[in-house]
């Protein structure tokens, strides 16, 4: 496949993602960035990053079984995730420093899913997670995810702020 073509495909993860995080159920948001997380596993595979997808495969795979199939058993899966991704990241490494960074992500991200009802401290570990997305984007050579995380954090910003802030009483006219 044509790089360009690795890069439309991105930017079809670009536009998911985009949607992914103006939920305000958890479960909606979630089941969106499963399918999101499918189509960034499968960019950063075609730009020869494996370290990168495998990453994104046991994340979703954590996410889904933590959320939709046994909530009950989350830290297990989250504790299984971090190990294989650990696992994954200590055989697959090359040595060089950002190819660390998807594990960190994945400490990140697993964190937030734990806490995936508590809305405000979900939300801050996202907004952690996009930004060092943004450096593999960066490192990895990723236009639609450099251009996708940036989005990302302001749109986990802007929808903070809307879900959060504080509804004051219309006042009566006199």
């Amino acid at each position: 496949m044509e790089f360009w073509h690795i890069q439309a495909l991105g930017f079809l993860a670009f536009i998911v993602s985009i949607c992914s995080y103006q939920f305000k159920n958890q479960k909606t948001m979630y089941a969106i960035r499963i399918l999101n997380d499918c189509l960034w596993a499968l960019h950063y595979y075609l730009l020869n990053a494996p370290i990168v997808a495998l990453t994104l495969i046991i994340s979703l795979t954590r996410a889904w079984l933590s959320i939709f199939v046994w909530p009950t058993y989350k830290a297990y899966f989250i504790i299984a995730g971090l190990v294989l991704i650990f696992a994954i990241t200590i055989k697959q490494t090359t040595g060089v420093w950002f190819e660390y960074l998807p594990f960190i992500s994945t400490i990140v991200f697993s964190i937030a899913v734990y806490f995936h009802d508590h809305y405000t401290v979900n939300r801050m570990l996202m907004l952690l997670g996009a930004f060092i997305w943004l450096v593999i984007g960066f490192c990895n050579h990723s236009y639609p995810d450099i251009l996708s995380s940036t989005v990302n954090m302001l749109s986990i910003g802007i929808a903070f702020y809307r879900h959060k802030r504080l509804k004051i009483p219309a006042k009566p006219h006199a």
